[in-house]
């Protein structure tokens, strides 16, 4: 699956697997790695992420939660994360993170260890669509 970020106005920018969101330019992730290493303000950024499980794999999605809470409250510059399920759609998970700077979402995006990158390998097989909104602090 070609993962887009699409940015928008007021320093917004939307990350979503094609076809997911209708706003701004089309970036590649490395364009978009590249646009937020060059920021120099250091409000924090935020992401949500509504992840849709494949229909019976709930359980297993749901079992791989505290690894990855371990996993992403370990980083340096996280300062939120929280996971909440839908009430009407039992496969439909939403994920919010907010990290202290950009340069701490950059180290999220770009880390490459084998016990999260396991993770992240997991967490996609048992879904099946995922639509990643990115924010920057609203002033």
């Amino acid at each position: 699956m070609k993962q887009k970020v699409k940015t928008g106005i007021l320093g917004l920018v939307v990350a979503a697997f094609v076809g997911t969101s209708s706003l701004g330019i089309a970036m590649t992730i490395d364009e978009t790695k590249a646009a937020l290493e060059k920021l120099t303000y250091i409000n924090p950024i935020s992401a949500t992420n509504a992840i849709t499980v494949k229909p019976g794999n709930e359980q297993a999605f749901e079992a791989l939660i505290p690894e990855l809470r371990k996993q992403l409250t370990s980083e340096k510059g996280v300062l939120v994360f929280a996971v909440g399920r839908s009430l009407e759609n039992p496969s439909l998970y939403s994920f919010y993170g907010e990290w202290g700077s950009p340069a701490a979402f950059l180290y999220h995006i770009n880390r490459d260890d084998q016990a999260f990158k396991d993770l992240r390998n997991e967490i996609g097989n048992l879904t099946v669509k995922q639509s990643i909104s990115l924010f920057e602090k609203y002033k």
